[in-house]
């Protein structure tokens, strides 16, 4: 006979078979599914992930390219913007050598001219005296006859209209 501790084993195995039996039902019907879907579910999340991964590399890759081609851009604009600089310098040296000529010119015309009016100045001073001196000296030659007085007044005439 099967004794009762014989039994006892028996039916604990049993209840462990059954226990086992019905967690193994119960992980195939809801823990299993579960366990698939957030598997599932942590893929989709990291596939999602390597594709924004992707995505950040790309535009990294295309931002770096449009620095470069910025910073190009950039140089080239320094560079033109350095010899503007240098053209406007030159231009500037080449307006003030220009306007110092300009005023050398201006100051020679000027002296020149100052000197010009105080020739004529000494040349009409200098005509007035000698014609003052002329009068003079045909008043006394000629002072004495009345024929000799109307030409001298003509001759004075002539010589006042051309002074």
């Amino acid at each position: 006979m099967v004794s009762k501790q014989g039994i006892v084993i028996l039916f604990k195995l049993l209840n462990f078979g059954l226990l086992l039996g019905i967690m193994q039902y119960l992980w195939r019907k809801y823990g299993k599914p579960y366990m698939v879907d957030q598997l599932a579910q942590q893929r989709e999340e990291h596939d999602g992930m390597k594709r924004t991964h992707t995505v950040l590399l790309q535009e990294k890759k295309s931002i770096a390219r449009i620095n470069r081609i910025e910073e190009k851009e950039r140089s080239q604009l320094k560079e033109q913007l350095q010899l503007w600089r240098h053209a406007i310098e030159q231009e500037r040296e080449t307006v003030n050598h220009e306007r110092e000529i300009r005023q050398k010119a201006l100051k020679k015309r000027i002296i020149d001219q100052v000197q010009c009016v105080e020739k004529h100045q000494q040349y009409d001073e200098l005509y007035k005296r000698a014609l003052h001196e002329v009068r003079a000296q045909l008043e006394r030659q000629y002072a004495e006859s009345a024929a000799q007085k109307q030409f001298l007044a003509t001759m004075f005439k002539r010589m006042d209209k051309n002074a």
